[in-house]
């Protein structure tokens, strides 16, 4: 707008610009002393160049000009495109207040639920997989959730940061070193030296824990080697398997304790001194008001600022019993245990391997679970024997077990108003400050040129009465002046502008607009020299006039027509360049930009204008001439128009009136100048774009298999058998088989269970459904956080093709336990209708269905089972490709009386569906688009005909290992291996809630839990639906192994030198050209290619040595003609007047040859008939007229061939 308001007041700019220029030479005659010719009757300031007007008018002390020559300068060439140039767009960060609302609040919850300790595994894979924190908090305070009221601002987050004043919830810990005393006595096995019993007092709570000393021996009878470490937590309250605790009459710390201990200790061998460090530690949850940010689209939080004091919370707010039980005893109550996932917190040891095998206590990972978590900080035991050290751990690992309780376990949904703010980054706009500066001054610089010219135009006085604007109204003030017209003599059409000199520029003339017996005349001040005398010097022409007009020269043509033609085709090359490379490069100065993308071109655009409408004057000259010299014209159609007193982009009505459509045009082109510089002005727009420029990368890993995960069995210490829930246990290391390395048995589940329940994100190049081998950016690249790459690689995924399974039942005997047992035979081919024979026999003795009691007989009861198969050849190779297939068992029974004879059982009753899914796994090569973080944003898979599955198994790892290895970790869970014996590992449960992670991902992945309601009839149950969310998970569960994993599960690639082409996409700013601007643009400079072609080759009429444009060229075209007649006495009318006298007349002009009253041959304007009209050879055969001859010659010769 501000350029569109620049250009109308340049048009009215031009308006008076116009008038102070055409009447200069009236002031001047106006004056008493009069003026010579050079001031006055030579003067042609409206066809002079607009920026050489004000040098020229002020050597001549001509003000009024000067003042408004140089206004109208700065207006069109400075102001307007500084005004274009004064708003810039640059991207900057904004803030908004908005309405907010928290979405959540923090709930007290009584009793634990069967998900309750789920709490842990979220903060198990915070710590060790490096899964992010739960949405809006971080790993030291909880926080509400809260998002605004509406979208305020209607567009993309990608930018966007909520700021919110909500509530953080955090623990706070404050510990001291415990007191310890110490007495001997004989060891409790009486197998060895002495060992002190510690007693670790707490002054501040009055607290004192007795333990038995550093443990000596593992296994009842059994040495092992000697581990110098033991680490315990004891907490306040007895957990499920916790064997110590503070909660006894030594320990009284009063109502609602909140402390717990932690002890450490080192003995190098039996007969060393144990050096110990125990620490108390006491927690008080609190709640405080906080200035939060988090990042829109990810919700997480990059800053959390408190405010205020925080407040304590008590125990109507936070039942910190729960949370302290579940954490002191590494799970729930069985009361609350219901043989899901979430029976017992997660183990650390394969994640700490280098710490167990240093501990003594072997049972820490269930007992002392907490401990894992300071692991996972720092898993140097050395350092946990100094105080501090272990202070400042547990603070971290308590605050992000307590954040993850609160924030999954706590919120639950409710809306409460809050104060926000948003904050964006968007396209600003901004005023530069050195355009902004010029600009002023150059406003307040034009303010004083308008004032001047007002002052200098309102005191001079002006002799005319009527604006002389036609040829005719100049004819109508010289045609009583003998004296003036005898000094035209011996001129006409044909004279050069050195005789023009010699007989009009004496600088002893004077001339004067004078009024003389009633006659109002331009005329020769009495006492000027006789035309004899003035004729005997020769004058040099002055500097502003020229013999022939340069601007309709063959060379200014040239010029014009090449500069148009080389500004489009630049134009279209940088507009398909841009295309091409997503823009224009940028300048990071503000300034720079402005003055190459903004003022620039619009000054451009606006220097335009003056050419135009230059030669949009000499056409409004050229025009009633031209039809003058046809012949025969009426007065109307040549002699009083009035084109010239009018603003060249003003003539378009007046010249479509007089039917001179040409001048129309033209008119219309140089108007449109001011189009094409708001074109070029809003062509470029600063954008942050999406740029892509080469990446080299390479392949981290080549596609080969060298190892497979292996699920840690975990031994018990006192059985030697796979542990039950809550025992304690060790790590047997000799039972990985070769090839495979050892991983935690359900890290995969707990970081999928982490982006199930909190968004958090999957492990790097994973998708949920595909992995895709990794890639590396060159070392030398710089690789922003806010850039992306793409890259060719492979993706893996794998799914299962699901059948319907006919499973035969019968009832058996157990030798085992010599009871009866229910059989179920699951037989299946490996591959569909091929492959050998897989077998697996699932059994389930009759008590595992009988009623707890009487008011539960006939209860219904739901069993899901997942057998792992085996071959009946029982090799190796086909136990692989058996053991890599998913049979599913969905059931429905009742449940029984505990008295009925077990031999008994109604088959009958017991109702069951099955289906038997085989692995599907496909390789394929991708070009993927991955972030900063390594996280996949896109895939696009490749055609490509080359088997790469083969690649993979080219190795020692064969595709039935490796899918094998996947379906064991696709159900880590199996129970423990006496189960398998006494045919009591399958689990029948009268809730529709999960057994284990294979239920807990269907009813994830479904979001129903119906399948496995017990009150569901069997009918019910959809089996082709269970095979599609089986295989929807077996998907997901492969993924995130892969992702967790392919460090150690595929082979490194040692050829750093073998580069591949990538590609970068950085967010830059880059100049975008506007489309309808630059087509705007580029038609407009293809028009005007076009008609200035057209002007210069056939509309530039030389019929005189050089234009009319000034008051002495015009008289000497008419001063011996007998028109004058037709027009004397007429200078007191108005030009309406005028115009009516002469159509009165009835008469017609012409200009060419005639015979003056003398008889003298003259070329000129006179009244019909005239001797000869000019041909269109004579006034065009030169310069660039003499190509336009030539093609009009061969135009009209062809068509008259052609006719």
């Amino acid at each position: 707008m501000g350029t569109v308001a620049a250009l109308i007041f340049a048009i009215l700019l031009s308006l008076a610009d116009l008038d102070a220029k055409r009447l200069e030479p009236w002031f001047e005659l106006s004056k008493p002393e009069g003026a010579t010719a050079k001031d006055s009757v030579l003067l042609c300031y409206p066809f002079d160049f607009l920026a050489f007007v004000p040098f020229t008018a002020a050597k001549r002390g001509h003000w009024s000009v000067f003042h408004i020559g140089t206004a109208t300068v700065l207006v069109f060439w400075f102001i307007t495109p500084l005004q274009s140039s004064l708003i810039a767009t640059v991207q900057q960060q904004m803030v908004i207040p908005g309405n907010f609302i928290t979405t959540r609040v923090l709930n007290v919850l009584s009793n634990p639920g069967p998900e309750t300790n789920s709490f842990t595994n979220t903060a198990y894979s915070i710590s060790w997989l490096n899964s992010t924190p739960p949405l809006f908090s971080t790993k030291m305070e909880a926080v509400l959730p809260f998002q605004p009221v509406s979208d305020t601002l209607g567009s993309s987050m990608d930018t966007e940061k909520w700021t919110a004043n909500t509530t953080a919830y955090y623990a706070d810990l404050s510990c001291n070193e415990a007191e310890r005393r110490t007495e001997r006595i004989p060891n409790r096995f009486g197998k060895s030296e002495p060992d002190q019993v510690s007693y670790f007092y707490d002054r501040e709570t009055n607290c004192t824990f007795k333990h038995d000393g550093f443990p000596t021996f593992l296994n009842s009878g059994k040495n092992e080697t000697w581990k110098p470490y033991y680490g315990i937590f004891v907490g306040y309250h007895p957990g499920s398997y916790s064997n110590y605790y503070l909660k006894t009459s030594t320990c009284d710390a009063g109502p609602n304790p909140q402390m717990f201990l932690i002890i450490f200790a080192r003995k190098w061998d039996i007969n060393d001194t144990a050096t110990v460090n125990a620490v108390y530690c006491k927690v008080k949850y609190k709640a405080s008001a906080a200035q939060v940010v988090v990042d829109a689209r990810t919700k997480l939080a990059s800053n959390v600022t408190y405010l205020g004091s925080p407040r304590e919370m008590d125990y109507s707010e936070f039942n910190a019993t729960i949370f302290e039980t579940m954490v002191s005893g590494g799970g729930p109550e069985s009361a609350v245990y219901n043989g899901g996932p979430f029976g017992v917190a997660p183990m650390h040891s394969a994640k700490a391997r280098n710490v167990t095998a240093v501990m003594a206590n072997t049972d820490w990972d269930v007992e002392s679970n907490v401990l894992g978590f300071m692991f996972a900080i720092d898993s140097d035991i050395r350092k946990y024997l100094d105080a501090n050290f272990v202070a400042s751990t547990i603070g971290k690992a308590y605050k992000l077990l307590f954040t993850t309780y609160a924030a999954t376990q706590l919120m639950v949904p409710q809306a409460k108003s809050i104060d926000g703010r948003i904050l964006y980054t968007t396209e600003t706009v901004v005023v530069e400050e050195t355009f902004t500066r010029i600009l002023e001054g150059l406003l307040g610089a034009v303010l004083l040129l308008l004032i001047s010219f007002l002052i200098s135009s309102t005191r001079r006085r002006t002799g005319l009465i009527y604006d002389p604007a036609s040829l005719a109204g100049t004819m109508a003030l010289v045609a009583n002046g003998p004296d003036l017209l005898e000094k035209f003599g011996s001129l006409d059409g044909t004279s050069t502008i050195n005789e023009l000199h010699q007989a009009v520029a004496d600088e002893s003339l004077r001339y004067k607009l004078q009024s003389k017996g009633g006659r109002y005349q331009l005329s020769i001040l009495p006492g000027s020299p006789n035309p004899t005398q003035s004729n005997s010097r020769t004058q040099m022409p002055l500097k502003n006039e020229q013999e022939r007009n340069v601007e309709l020269g063959a060379a200014a043509g040239s010029i014009f027509i090449i500069f148009l033609a080389v500004l489009l085709i630049f134009l279209i090359y940088i507009f398909h360049y841009g295309n091409s490379n997503n823009g224009l490069p940028s300048f990071d100065n503000v300034f720079v930009s402005q003055l190459l993308f903004s003022y620039i071109p619009t000054a451009l655009g606006m220097f335009l204008e003056p050419f135009w409408v230059l030669l949009t004057r000499f056409i409004c000259v050229l025009q009633p001439l031209e039809t003058l010299r046809r012949g025969h014209a009426l007065a109307s159609e040549s002699l009083t128009l009035k084109f010239e007193s009018k603003p060249p982009s003003l003539t378009i009505f007046a010249a479509l009136k007089s039917k001179h459509f040409f001048l129309a045009i033209l008119a219309v082109t140089a108007l449109s100048t001011n189009a094409l510089a708001i074109a070029f002005g809003a062509l470029f727009n600063p954008t942050s774009v999406p740029a892509t420029s080469s990446l080299p990368v390479m392949n981290r890993y080549q596609p080969s298999f060298r190892a497979l995960p292996y699920s840690f069995n975990f031994i018990n210490a006192e059985s030697g058998y796979q542990p039950q829930p809550g025992q304690s246990s060790y790590l047997l290391e000799s039972q990985i088989p070769p090839n495979h390395f050892a991983v935690g048995r359900d890290d995969h589940y707990y970081a999928l269970y982490a982006n199930y329940t909190l968004n958090t994100s999957l492990p790097e190049w994973t998708t949920p459904s595909h992995f895709f081998l990794p890639i590396n950016i060159a070392a030398n690249q710089i690789f922003n956080s806010s850039d992306l790459a793409q890259a060719e690689t492979l993706g893996l995924n794998a799914s299962l093709v699901c059948e319907p399974l006919e499973v035969p039942i019968s009832l058996g005997l157990n030798d085992y336990l010599n009871t009866t047992n229910v059989r179920l035979n699951v037989e299946a081919n490996a591959y569909e209708n091929a492959g050998p024979g897989c077998v697996f026999s699932t059994n389930f003795i009759v008590r595992q269905v009988q009623a707890e009691s009487s008011e539960d007989v006939g209860v219904p009861l739901a069993m899901e089972a997942y057998p792992n198969l085996l071959s009946i050849s029982n090799t190796t190779q086909e136990n692989d490709i058996c053991g890599s297939l998913v049979p599913a068992i969905f059931s429905k029974t009742k449940a029984v009386d505990r008295y009925k004879p077990k031999d008994k059982f109604d088959l009958s009753s017991f109702k069951y569906k099955s289906i038997v899914c085989r692995p599907n796994l496909t390789v394929n090569r991708y070009q993927i688009t991955f972030d900063s973080s390594r996280q996949i944003v896109n895939a696009e898979v490749k055609n490509t005909s080359a088997d790469e599955k083969a690649l993979l198994f080219a190795g020692n790892i064969t595709e039935g290992q490796f899918l094998r290895s996947i379906r064991q970790m696709f159900q880590p869970d199996l129970p423990w291996e006496e189960s398998f014996k006494q045919d009591n590992w399958l689990y029948f449960s009268k809730l529709a809630l999960p057994t284990e992670w294979i239920d807990l991902m269907i009813q994830k992945v479904s979001n129903s839990t119906s399948q496995f309601d017990p009150a569901t009839p069997i009918e019910d149950v959809d089996m082709t639906f269970i095979g599609q969310q089986l295989s929807e998970a077996y998907s997901q569960v492969f993924a995130i192994i892969l992702g967790l994993y392919h460090e150690r599960m595929f082979t490194t690639n040692t050829d750093t030198l073998q580069q591949l082409e990538g590609t970068r996409i950085a967010s830059v700013t880059r100049v975008q050209m506007s489309p309808s601007m630059f087509a705007l643009a580029a038609g407009l400079l293809g028009w005007y290619l076009l008609l200035a072609i057209h002007f210069y080759l056939f509309r530039v009429s030389r019929f005189f040595q050089r234009l009319p444009t000034s008051l002495a060229s015009e008289i000497q075209l008419f001063h011996k003609s007998a028109a004058l007649d037709d027009v004397r006495g007429t200078e007191l009318l108005t030009s309406g007047q005028r115009d009516t006298h002469l159509k009165t007349l009835k008469r017609t002009y012409g200009y060419g040859r005639f015979l003056d009253r003398e008889g003298t041959l003259r070329v000129g304007i006179e009244r019909e008939p005239l001797l000869d009209h000019m041909s269109d050879k004579e006034v065009r055969n030169q310069g660039l007229g003499r190509i336009g001859l030539t093609i009009q010659y061969w135009t009209q010769w062809v068509a008259k061939l052609i006719r």
